[in-house]
C-alpha cells in the first residue's frame, strides 16, 4: 500500500505536538506507542494534508518515580516521540495567552462556591414541616 492511501475515517488517536529547538521543517509529536511510521504518516496526510518527507520515532520509558509517603515505586507509562521531516517549513501556533484562561477558571471555581453554598442550607425538621393537603381537610 502507498503512504498516505490509507484512509482515516474517525481518528482516536491523540498526537501532542512537542515545542523543540528543531529546524524549521521539523516538527516533533509525541504519539502512542503501537503506531509505526506509515501510521503516523498516512494519519498527517489524511488529517492535516501535509507532505511528510521522513518520519523518526524513538520509544522512551517512563521515568521511575516514588509513591509520597510511602516506599513504593512505580514507572510512568512509556511513550514514542516522532519527529516528522515536512516538505515546507513549519510556524508553530502562537501559545494560548493563559491570563485569559486564568480569569475564566476564576470565575467558574467562584460559581462552583456559589453553587455549593446555596446548596448545603440546613434543612427545616420533618416536624415542622406543613401538613399535606389531607391533612388539611380535617380541620
Amino acid at each position: 500500500m502507498t503512504v498516505g492511501k490509507k484512509l482515516v475515517y474517525f481518528p482516536n488517536i491523540v498526537f501532542t505536538m512537542i515545542r523543540t529547538q528543531l529546524p524549521p521543517n521539523q516538527v516533533a509529536f509525541k504519539v502512542p506507542i503501537h503506531l509505526s511510521k506509515l501510521d503516523i504518516q498516512d494519519y498527517l496526510t489524511n488529517i492535516y494534508k501535509v507532505k511528510p518527507v521522513d518520519v523518526r520515532t524513538m520509544l522512551y520509558q517512563g521515568k521511575i518515580k516514588r509513591e509520597p509517603g510511602t516506599n513504593s515505586r512505580y514507572r510512568d507509562a512509556s511513550y514514542k516521540k516522532a519527529i516528522v521531516t515536512l516538505d515546507h517549513e513549519f510556524v508553530y501556533p502562537e501559545p494560548p495567552n493563559m491570563e485569559d484562561f486564568n480569569a475564566a477558571l476564576e470565575e467558574s471555581q467562584k460559581n462552583l462556591m456559589k453553587r455549593k453554598v446555596r446548596g448545603w442550607r440546613i434543612r427545616p425538621d420533618k416536624s415542622e414541616v406543613k401538613p399535606s393537603i389531607p391533612e388539611a381537610k380535617q380541620d
